[in-house]
């Protein structure tokens, strides 16, 4: 069973709201599925706040928050190549 990118930003939503909006690694998720739908703005800063809490180290998160942030800047939804 599928939930859908509705179901997925909801359940994003849910779990930043249950820690706080403090987890980077799930702020990137939440601000991912909002560039998936569009919503650029929003994955902007969400994004922003992701890089903002990550630890300087948690190296990997960092840059890979920071290729999401220049991806959703440009109007594009960030697409992991298999």
């Amino acid at each position: 069973m599928t939930i859908g990118l509705p179901g997925v930003i909801v359940s994003a939503e849910q779990a930043c709201d249950a820690s706080g909006y403090k987890n980077a690694a799930l702020l990137d998720t939440l601000a991912v599925a909002y560039a998936e739908e569009g919503r650029f703005r929003a994955a902007v800063r969400t994004a922003t706040k992701a890089l903002e809490l990550a630890e300087p180290k948690q190296k990997s998160l960092v840059e890979a928050i920071g290729r999401h942030l220049e991806h959703f800047k440009s109007g594009r939804p960030w697409r992991q190549r298999p």
